[in-house]
């Protein structure tokens, strides 16, 4: 009422929108928790098409404050035409993603067959791997099917920070979609065996990827975000190249891939421009520039954390810091990644570098000068 004392009327229908998206988020998470899908799914479908309202009028939020459920969800089906995408599918994608969340008491949610997707009608009802004891299935036909896929995962197989059954479900995701764009420009059925096999090898490839040069992006939270790498499609694009019936599609595509990840690079050579994000590098900066603060202003202050949270010069050094590393990036391109930036703190010449901008913006006399 505060908000929208004085105001017209459109300012108000806004204000309600925003409120409604609000409710509808916990909606979700409420349906996803009571396994309640129809809550769920109605929901989510409220909460997309209000985003890309927002998002058509350039309002929505997007420095990560807002959810962005739509833009998280397109990397699940490769699209966002939700209305094109079964509720069971969609609430199936929801469930993965609160799986991270912490819950009180024994987990009692239903249990789904690894290979056929079945869901139990009461819990308990699957029998589970005897091995690993986690992963349900509906028959012992289906759990001989899967063994080529589940032994990649079964025990403490999965180096990930990614839970089995989210790696899994971003697995199958992943062979759907370059399933479905093989099996469209050449009008021919992939057989079972084929995708079977594509997703026993694509659990073990992700595994070197998101453990390797792909590191970054080795956490539920941040798996998502991989969708929109170039790198990372080139080297899906790469993996599904040699795959046993998708190589003349996904050889023909690769080639595509590569080239426009070559243009990329050069493009950003000529312009001196960077692949890495913007936000990304200032939150590097931040996190750095979080714990030099405490570690120096601990030791300057003689232990007295009072004196540590100088917020205006702890924003200073951030604004100086992502100076430093734009700069230093663009004279040693081999940084210019995700994981390069991870990596970056281990140069000796930065961390020369960034030791006297330190000393620049906490006043520390340098011990060299003359």
């Amino acid at each position: 009422q505060k908000m929208t004392e004085g105001c017209g009327r459109e300012a108000q229908i806004t204000c309600c929108e925003g409120l409604t998206f609000r409710a509808d988020i916990i909606r979700i998470n409420c349906g996803v928790q009571l396994r309640d899908k129809q809550m769920a799914v109605q929901a989510f479908r409220a909460v997309v098409a209000y985003e890309k309202k927002e998002k058509a009028l350039g309002r929505y939020d997007l420095d990560g404050k807002a959810p962005d459920m739509d833009g998280i969800m397109e990397m699940f089906f490769g699209h966002n035409r939700y209305d094109e995408v079964a509720d069971a599918d969609i609430f199936q994608a929801l469930t993965f993603m609160n799986q991270d969340r912490d819950r009180e008491g024994p987990a009692l949610a239903l249990g789904q067959c690894g290979c056929c997707d079945e869901e139990e009608t009461m819990h308990g009802d699957f029998k589970k791997c005897s091995r690993c004891h986690e992963q349900p299935y509906c028959s012992k036909k289906c759990q001989v099917k899967d063994w080529k896929v589940h032994k990649q995962l079964c025990g403490k197989k999965n180096t990930t920070n990614l839970g089995s059954e989210c790696l899994l479900f971003i697995t199958k995701q992943l062979v759907k979609n370059h399933t479905d764009t093989v099996e469209i420009r050449t009008g021919r059925p992939l057989t079972e065996f084929q995708k079977n096999d594509a997703k026993a090898a694509l659990i073990k490839k992700l595994k070197e990827m998101f453990t390797g040069e792909f590191k970054h992006f080795n956490s539920p939270s941040s798996s998502s975000d991989a969708a929109s790498d170039p790198a990372f499609c080139a080297a899906l694009a790469e993996f599904f190249a040699k795959q046993p019936g998708y190589e003349e599609v996904w050889g023909r595509l690769c080639i595509g891939y590569k080239g426009e990840l070559e243009k990329q690079r050069q493009m950003r050579r000529k312009t001196k421009s960077l692949s890495v994000p913007d936000e990304r590098i200032r939150e590097y900066c931040a996190d750095t520039a979080r714990s030099l603060t405490m570690q120096i202003g601990f030791l300057l202050s003689d232990g007295n954390t009072s004196d540590m949270m100088d917020l205006e010069r702890h924003n200073r050094l951030v604004d100086e810091l992502v100076l430093l590393v734009k700069r230093f990036v663009r004279e040693h391109l081999q940084y210019d990644s995700h994981a390069g930036l991870i990596d970056l703190g281990s140069n000796e010449e930065f961390k020369v570098q960034m030791a006297d901008v330190v000393g620049t913006v906490w006043d520390i006399p340098n011990p060299n000068a003359n």
